[in-house]
């Protein structure tokens, strides 16, 4: 039903913090739509969910960071200490 599909796509989960409305930075998870981008009044598209991070290669945040890396596309998202308990765990 499309009632459902609005509901999955526009409902904006928030919190009160000492009587402050906080919504969140993004409302859809890591690869979804920024709270700028969530507020249109016209939904995002598809090509936008990826955004490129704006530090690029330079970027420190490893496989933490919430925004996409091209040249990370076929590594593994597992930190590095994950990886290796996952190697000794063989």
């Amino acid at each position: 039903p499309q009632w459902k599909k609005f509901i999955e796509e526009r409902l904006l989960m928030y919190t009160f913090a000492n009587n402050k409305f906080m919504p969140p930075d993004d409302p859809m998870g890591r690869n979804g739509p920024t709270i700028e981008d969530f507020l249109r009044k016209k939904p995002w598209s598809p090509d936008n969910k990826l955004q490129l991070c704006p530090y690029g290669k330079k970027c420190t945040y490893g496989v933490k960071c919430k925004f996409y890396h091209p040249e990370r596309a076929n590594q593994s998202r597992l930190s590095v200490a994950d990886e290796l308990r996952a190697l000794s765990g063989d």
